[in-house]
């Protein structure tokens, strides 16, 4: 066989196998078109039964609602549900099987911030959209926060911030804790304390009890409460130990002399603490559901009696909006495609049963409020008077404060690179496949150079990159070589990179450093180490 021949029948082989690629490309985004938009939803249905249903129900009347509207991108959504039983590792062990069994496009959920934080670490490692709707944690968005995650109800800052405006009003000075031993109960506590001490350098915490969540013992922590002889008492307990707090309290009046201000007890046991005297005048942040009557709020009431013939908690109208919110990041991204709807959701609008809200692009927390209330008894049913709405962005931290608590690598931008990858022959012929991908360094590149008729002993590897705002690092000639894989010819490498300089305004073009290897399965892995993203040109070279 001569050299013509040679090279005719691997343009032939090249051509082939690439003509099957695109087949098989074409195969599976028609697949993929046919299938749902899943989104999984973990939630503690065993652990908070009540809130984790209402969620659920408002999540499944937004799926209903936007299906009937002719979906999304031509598909429909699905939710796909499971329970963690109010412990991270079993979230954790959902939240993957979510993403590689049933290949969910999107996570959401989480009803304890401990399990919220767990998880939102598996949706970064696994690069996917986790929306958050209902835990607290500041550290979700801030401390532990990735590019990944969202959420949608205001933090312990935002509804710590809006409780401590009005108690600084009160004019006694001692205050007492009680909270849940975990994330959410001492972040809400540390905030609480920060702003309230803001407004009134003068307050005193004269006492506070830590129950371990679930199990809390009512007869000590109020006794241990009364004790302290608090003008006031800042609440974060909620479930079954806010019931038995406010029972026991009641019991023992320790109620009757002071003021409670309640990050909990509106939204779920309302109706149960009605019955105990002793809980009414509290200040709470709740949900006036059969009073607030916007037409935004007017509709999704009567859509959610319709369909579930019971009046919805506040975890309803989380599970509502978090659904709505993922379908608009969907529609404005036109993908599922998790770089594409991180980009997206960052300052995207929303329209919820409570009115529109914003999530802020630089700490990816929504500007949800709160309503602020005085819980009362009317016909043996809770009832919240001079109730109203506080919008959430008046009370979120500041940029100075974000910037200060949340990691550097959260706020990283998602760049497009356009990848070439192409096989060079002796002769200049050449098979080339263009790619788009988003790529972020250091990264891996996995080539099969089998399958366009090479062999890994033939091919050496050469990757140039433009830079944006670098700033310069050009010599004479056009471009910088760092370095020069081995079994490349520098010149010709030379001749690859710096012809592309030209092409890059405002930018520096380099050589980075990487090396390349044949795997056990044939493939070359090619690793590039850098920390910025950049738009690559990447060649096959056969001799260099």
């Amino acid at each position: 066989m001569n050299g013509e021949q040679a090279k005719t029948g691997f343009m032939k082989h090249a051509l082939t196998g690439l003509a099957a690629a695109l087949a098989l490309g074409l195969a599976m985004t028609v697949a993929a078109q046919a299938e749902n938009i899943r989104i999984g939803e973990i939630n503690s249905y065993t652990g908070v039964a009540q809130s984790s249903q209402a969620y659920r129900n408002g999540a499944d009347l937004a799926v209903a609602e936007i299906n009937a509207g002719g979906g999304l991108l031509g598909r429909n959504l699905e939710l796909i549900s499971r329970d963690d039983s109010g412990s991270p590792d079993e979230a954790v062990r959902h939240a993957e099987a979510l993403i590689k069994t049933d290949r969910v496009d999107v996570l959401t959920g989480s009803m304890l911030s401990n399990v919220a934080l767990a998880v939102a670490k598996t949706a970064a490692s696994e690069k996917k959209l986790f929306v958050v709707g209902d835990a607290l944690s500041d550290a979700i968005t801030l401390d532990k926060g990735n590019r990944y995650t969202f959420r949608l109800r205001p933090s312990t800052y935002t509804q710590a911030a809006m409780l401590a405006e009005a108690a600084a009003k009160l004019p006694g000075r001692r205050w007492a804790i009680v909270a849940p031993n975990y994330e959410y109960g001492q972040s809400a506590v540390a905030n609480f304390k920060l702003l309230l001490k803001e407004r009134r350098p003068d307050i005193e915490f004269v006492a506070e009890q830590w129950p371990a969540l679930g199990k809390m013992r009512a007869e000590v922590v109020v006794k241990a409460l009364r004790q302290a002889r608090p003008d006031a008492i800042f609440n974060a307990a909620f479930g079954s130990d806010l019931q038995q707090f406010a029972e026991e309290g009641s019991r023992q009046g320790l109620f009757a002399a002071t003021t409670v201000f309640s990050m909990s007890a509106g939204p779920t046991l309302g109706d149960v603490l009605a019955q105990y005297e002793g809980t009414k005048n509290w200040v709470v942040l709740g949900y006036p559901s059969e009073q607030l009557a916007t037409p935004e709020h007017q509709r999704f009431r009567e859509a959610y009696l319709k369909r579930f013939n019971d009046r919805p908690l506040l975890q309803a109208v989380f599970g509502y909006s978090t659904v709505m919110s993922i379908a608009a990041g969907i529609k404005k991204a036109g993908s599922v495609d998790s770089e594409k709807l991180v980009t997206a959701m960052r300052g995207l609008g929303v329209e919820t049963p409570v009115g529109p809200i914003t999530f802020r692009a630089h700490d990816q927390q929504s500007s949800m409020g709160a309503f602020v209330a005085t819980l009362v008894c009317k016909d043996g049913r809770s009832n919240m008077t001079e109730w109203h709405y506080l919008d959430g962005a008046r009370y979120m931290p500041d940029d100075n404060y974000i910037k200060g608590r949340r990691p550097a690598s959260a706020f990283q931008p998602t760049m497009t690179a356009s990848v070439s990858i192409g096989v060079v022959l002796p002769a200049s012929a050449a098979a080339i496949l263009k790619l788009s991908i988003k790529i972020q360094f250091p990264f891996q590149l996995r080539v099969f150079p089998d399958s366009i008729g090479y062999r890994p002993r033939q091919v050496c590897m050469a990757a140039c990159a433009c830079i944006p705002d670098l700033g310069c690092m050009a010599r004479s000639e056009g471009c910088l070589l760092k370095s020069v894989p081995a079994g490349c010819r520098r010149r010709s490498v030379a001749a690859l990179c710096c012809g592309k300089a030209q092409r890059c305004r405002n930018s520096s073009l380099f050589l980075t450093s990487f090396h390349s290897s044949a795997s056990a399965s044939g493939a070359l892995v090619l690793v590039i180490e850098g920390q910025k993203r950049a738009s690559c040109s990447l060649s096959l070279m056969n001799s260099c």
